[in-house]
């Protein structure tokens, strides 16, 4: 099955990851910026959401439609407040405890 794609934004330097819908728009990492970037449709345009955050790679809305992302080269999660604030997560998984610390 051939598939066409079409450029509605960009390009954003090295490249971007962890897209997500939020409902109305497409938010997502752009690698090179060092932002998280947020894609409306309606208007084809995509603002900085986030500015400032270095290596925020997959992206996920928590059940109360808080944002998170992980940081490579930092090893953590970061969860993102709606008053801009964001802090650090702190994990248990298989082995060592993680402990994740706000980047601002």
């Amino acid at each position: 099955m051939a598939r066409e794609f079409e450029l509605v934004a960009g390009p954003y330097g090295e490249m971007t990851d962890g897209p997500i819908w939020d409902g109305s728009g497409l938010v997502f990492s752009s690698i090179g910026e060092s932002c998280i970037r947020r894609y409306d449709p309606s208007t084809r345009e995509a603002t900085v959401f986030r500015p400032h955050w270095m290596r925020i790679r997959g992206l996920a809305f928590d059940a109360d439609g808080t944002l998170s992302g992980c940081q490579s080269g930092s090893r953590r999660i970061v969860r993102f407040n709606a008053d801009g604030s964001a802090d650090e997560l702190r994990v248990r998984g298989r082995g060592p405890r993680i402990t994740l610390r706000n980047d601002r």
